[in-house]
Formats: C-alpha cells, sequence, structure tokens
C-alpha cells in the first residue's frame, strides 16, 4: 500500500466541467470532459484557459447530451502528438484524434468502430463490457484500460499493434469489491516500469449510466508482469477520471488528478497527489 500520501487542491478552473483526463507539460495543463469536443489548455502561470476544437457535430460542442456525446475519457501524449480516445461504450464514442498542440496544424479524427469491433470479437467481449478510460503507447502498443463496470466485470489492459495488425491481447486486472461496488479503471500512466492507475469505485454494473460513488483508489502495476503492487484508497467521496505526472525525485512522485463530480458545472478543481517512493 502507499503508506504515505498526501492529497490537496491544486487549482480551480472556471469554463470546463465533467473533466476526464488530463496531461501536464510546461506548467500548462491539458484537459478534456466527456461532454465536450475540445481540448482545452490552461495556462497556469497567466490563469487563463484556452480550447481546441477537435470534432464539430452541427454544432454541438460543449455540454453535449449523453446520448450523441463522443465522451472522450483519455488523453495523452507520444513523441509530440496528442492521442485523444472516446470510451468506445456506444457507436458514438468510437474516436481517436490526434493532434500536436500548435494551432496550424490540423486535428487528425480516426473512427475507430472498426478496429474496436475487431478488438470485441477477437477477445470475446461484449458491447456492454467495453469502456476505455485511459491509454498510452509502450513498445509499438496500444495500452487500453477497461473499466470493469458492465455486466461481466471485464477490467483489465487491452493491448493493441500499433499498426493494427497483431491480434489484440487482454490482460484481466482483478480489484476489489466494496459495498458500493467493485473498483474499475477510470485512468492510467506510464512511469518508468510501472503503471499508475486510477480506479473508482461505483454502483452500477452499466457503461452508460452512472452510479452512487463510493471512492476511489490509487493503483501500480508492474509494466511486464501486469500484476497489481499496490492498491490506496485515496477518497472515499470523489470519483477520480484523470491522473498525470507533474513531477518526480527519487523520493517521491507527484501527480495531478482530475475528477468529474457528475453535475452540469462549468468548473474543474484539480487536484495534488505526492506519493512516497
Amino acid at each position: 500500500m502507499f503508506s504515505n500520501f498526501i492529497i490537496e487542491i491544486f487549482l480551480t478552473i472556471s469554463g470546463v466541467g465533467a473533466a476526464s483526463g488530463l496531461h501536464y507539460e510546461n506548467n500548462n495543463i491539458f484537459l478534456i470532459a466527456d461532454n465536450s469536443n475540445y481540448l482545452y489548455t490552461y495556462l497556469i502561470a497567466e490563469k487563463r484557459l484556452q480550447k481546441r476544437l477537435l470534432y464539430d457535430r452541427n454544432g454541438h460542442t460543449e455540454r453535449v447530451p449523453k446520448a450523441r456525446k463522443l465522451d472522450l475519457e483519455s488523453i495523452f501524449k507520444y513523441n509530440d502528438t496528442f492521442y485523444i480516445f472516446g470510451s468506445a461504450s456506444t457507436k458514438n464514442r468510437n474516436h481517436l484524434f490526434k493532434l500536436r498542440i500548435r494551432n496550424t496544424d490540423p486535428v487528425i479524427h480516426q473512427p475507430w468502430t472498426d478496429t474496436f469491433n475487431t478488438v470485441k470479437e477477437s477477445l470475446s467481449i461484449a458491447d456492454e463490457d467495453l469502456n476505455i478510460e485511459g491509454s498510452f503507447i509502450y513498445q509499438n502498443h496500444y495500452y487500453l484500460f477497461n473499466r470493469g463496470n458492465g455486466p461481466a466485470g471485464k477490467n483489465g489492459i487491452i493491448q493493441v499493434d500499433l499498426n493494427l495488425k497483431d491480434s489484440a491481447q487482454f490482460f484481466p486486472v482483478v480489484l476489489p469489491r466494496f459495498e458500493k461496488g467493485t473498483a474499475g479503471f477510470t485512468d492510467a500512466i506510464r512511469v518508468d516500469n510501472s503503471i499508475y492507475f486510477l480506479a473508482a469505485i461505483e454502483g452500477t454494473e452499466s457503461t452508460y449510466e452512472d452510479g452512487e460513488k463510493g471512492g476511489s483508489l490509487l493503483g501500480k502495476i508492474d509494466l511486464e508482469t501486469k500484476q497489481v503492487q499496490d492498491l490506496t484508497m485515496i477518497s472515499t467521496t470523489h470519483k477520480f477520471e484523470g491522473i498525470t505526472l507533474m513531477e518526480e525525485d527519487e523520493r517521491k512522485l507527484v501527480f495531478l488528478l482530475c475528477e468529474d463530480p457528475d453535475d452540469e458545472s462549468l468548473e474543474t478543481t484539480i487536484y495534488k497527489l505526492t506519493v512516497q517512493k
């Protein structure tokens, strides 16, 4: 267990709600929200929010209704490119966006419907059990973190060849059950040879409907063995949905977290989580 950790409010951002993923770099926070079609950039020093449109669907770009939203849930940066995935939990949510941060570079939109259908078929994952909440690239593979809040509880890591040629693999990750529900992935990042992940406890067996919140955990997985090494409850009330590394030294790791309050507010609280190594 992470025996020594400190979690505190880092800052509050106005103008964006339902935050579902974030990336920290050069004193900027890059944010996505599950009901928005924008990539947001918060310039910490200037206390200023910018936004970049990823996809315009007949003018519905923010506060998109649940049945029509892209459900953007994971963001990471690989080389000089941002990758942003939808959750794939419905046919509207099978999207991958790639972009560099320079405004002169176009947003690359790649529908992943066929790819996700192939993944589901090859791994025997039912439509109602696919729910991608985190992702990164490592050794020429996408690592996609499936939240096990569907009927079959398929919490685990889906490994997909970067060139979409080799067969996908699934590595189940068993997380504990609590009174309010079973924990399931909400985001993950790679730090050296480890995966640090967030998992939320929620009273639902649906990838579509929200349930009663039961808290959030921080976990650590060995990158090679895919085995959980540490797991600690970091909140009994918050549903943390995004994690990014802010700083690291020989003694500690400092992460930034975002949460989805499951309401209609346009305000996001960013938390700082300090963990001793």
